[in-house]
């Protein structure tokens, strides 16, 4: 039997090849098994039971069930993008549902008890952050070390500012550099204090610009840095007098030495017949902390 030109088979095929009863039957079944998911099945079930004079209602049929394949095809694609590879949540984080497979795991909400704005990672740093943590080239220093009315801000450990007159610097602005840092138990507060070796100097590039010396002491006890003193080399002054170069402490770490309650610090005095490369005398000054204030014993020459 021949098929109808593609043109007019659709017009033509209702009125001369009417879909036997059977045949419809077997339509009825292939929907519904293709509503189960049986697409390949379906097709080929159809076919057997259909008879040679039907070959224009297996064409239909075809057609049909393609078509139908296709769509199920695509829900079922849709339907997986929410299976366990991608699990849906709905609902509040309190009472939370995962719509896909079942899994076993934490309920939700334990998982919202370790959830947090601060990592915990973040907060043991933080915790763990101290004063040996402190990037002593960018802190403050208080306006004394170099006879300054305000404190000075260090930046890459130093800073220059104007000279103060009562300074004496022979040039229009002073250095303000820090040196080494020390630590220890000063206040048995918990945390160490801290002891920074600062100097000013001219800008002259030579010892004879070395103006003054201190020994900055920080502590972090009430929750921020701050100054608790400011140590100076305790040459008397009369001897300072006939010389011509100040007395400075020993910068080197294991020459301060700070302990509960004192600090024990060595320094260097000049002579009179010292040049300014090297001062001859050496002498220990400790410093009692008590009250909130230091104060200096004699100093001992060594």
């Amino acid at each position: 039997m021949a098929l109808p030109r593609h043109s007019d088979r659709h017009a033509t095929l209702p009125a001369r090849h009417p879909i036997p009863d059977k045949s419809r039957k077997s339509i009825r079944t292939v929907s519904r098994q293709v509503a189960g998911n049986n697409h390949a099945d379906a097709g080929v079930n159809l076919f057997k039971r259909l008879q040679p004079e039907d070959l224009v209602v297996k064409y239909r049929i075809v057609v049909a069930v393609g078509v139908l394949v296709v769509g199920m095809t695509a829900c079922s694609s849709k339907a997986k993008a929410g299976s366990p590879a991608n699990p849906q949540t709905t609902g509040s984080p309190a009472n939370r549902q995962t719509t896909g497979a079942p899994t076993t795991s934490t309920p939700t909400t334990a998982k919202a008890t370790t959830t947090s704005s601060v990592p915990a990672a973040t907060t043991t740093a933080v915790a763990a952050l101290g004063i040996r943590s402190i990037a002593w080239g960018n802190v403050a220093v208080p306006g004394s070390v170099c006879n300054a009315s305000q404190p000075i801000r260090l930046h890459a450990g130093k800073a220059t500012i104007a000279a103060p007159a009562t300074l004496k610097a022979g040039t229009a602005s002073v250095t303000v550099s820090a040196g080494n840092v020390v630590y220890g138990a000063l206040t048995g507060a918990g945390e160490d204090e801290s002891a920074l070796n600062v100097w000013c100097t001219n800008t002259g590039g030579t010892a004879d610009g070395q103006l003054k010396n201190s020994l900055v002491v920080y502590s972090t006890a009430t929750g921020s840095l701050q100054v608790i003193g400011s140590l100076t080399a305790q040459q008397p002054l009369q001897d300072q007098a006939k010389v011509g170069h100040v007395p400075y402490l020993d910068g080197s770490p294991n020459r301060t030495i700070i302990q509960p309650g004192r600090i024990s610090v060595h320094e260097l005095w000049y002579g009179p017949n010292d040049g300014t490369c090297c001062p001859s005398i050496r002498a220990t000054t400790t410093w009692t902390y008590a009250g909130g204030a230091f104060q200096p014993s004699t100093a001992v020459q060594n």
